[in-house]
């Protein structure tokens, strides 16, 4: 794809609702970007960060990720129901001997999950970063006890290929830092 701008694709939950993925807006995307970053926050899910952001913080954030769109070095996309966002996630390339690979992150709101919305959003990720950003490999950092996550990341083809034990500290006990790695070539979407 050569201009990720165009991109959009509309899908239909597991619940019958509408969902818009397209990738993020310069502007008009922050407010509701940090509502969505601060809930997640507050639910104190898998994630790593763990206090609010303010909205300079995120209007910095959204601004270095749309110049990485720009330069090619990596994309987001957002899943929104109506005008709300209910998912988030990017792959961004490694760069220099490592420009084959990529790192991958993805969030979905609470009430949002168990409706297909991470698979179908992953199978996009992949492609476009294949595609788009033309990698080799991806790779994604997962909590060990978030086992969703894993669930769906092993039915994308992802295989465990590292962890560090006890490396995040998640509601007050030592949870193993699971890394995971996609080989692209070949690789189709179900």
């Amino acid at each position: 794809m050569e201009n990720l701008k165009a991109y959009r694709k509309e899908f239909v939950t597991k619940r019958g609702r509408r969902v818009l993925f397209r990738p993020l807006r310069e502007g008009e995307d922050v407010d509701e970007l940090l509502r969505f970053i601060n809930d997640l926050v507050d639910e104190d899910t898998f994630i790593n960060m763990t206090e609010r952001l303010t909205r300079e913080e995120e209007s910095k954030w959204l601004s270095e990720q749309l110049k990485a769109i720009e330069e090619g070095r990596g994309f987001n996309l957002l899943a929104l129901h109506g005008d709300r966002i209910i998912a988030d996630a990017g792959v961004g390339g490694l760069g220099r001997r490592s420009q084959h690979v990529g790192g991958l992150g993805i969030a979905i709101s609470r009430g949002f999950r168990e409706e297909g919305i991470g698979s179908e959003f992953m199978k996009e990720l992949i492609t476009l970063a294949r595609d788009f950003l033309k990698l080799k490999m991806l790779f994604l950092h997962v909590f060990g006890n978030n086992e969703r996550a894993v669930h769906v990341y092993q039915s994308m083809g992802f295989r465990e290929c590292g962890r560090i034990p006890g490396a995040i500290l998640y509601q007050g006990e030592y949870i193993d830092d699971v890394l995971m790695c996609l080989d692209l070539s070949g690789w189709e979407s179900n």
